[in-house]
């Protein structure tokens, strides 16, 4: 059963927050190693921002990647 983890990309001068949903957080990072996992959203994410995180920015673990975790693996494979 999957559950809805806070995932967090750090681009130096900021960062940003997804959910993602996956078994375990492992799981994610395997497969998206640039991604933190939180065990909370951050105090100053307000209930609005989620919501916007959440229409924007939510996946799952076994779909193929879109928007910005489809541009996450683009940047690293033309490393």
């Amino acid at each position: 059963m999957k559950s809805r983890f806070v995932a967090y990309y750090d681009y130096g001068m900021g960062g940003v927050i997804l959910f993602v949903y996956a078994r375990e957080p492992s799981e994610i990072t395997q497969k998206y190693p640039e991604l933190s996992i939180l065990s909370s959203l951050p105090a100053w994410v307000t209930p609005e921002h989620e919501a916007k995180i959440g229409n924007a920015r939510t996946f799952d673990i076994d779909a193929t990647p879109t928007g910005f975790l489809e541009a996450l693996v683009h940047e690293r494979t033309k490393r």
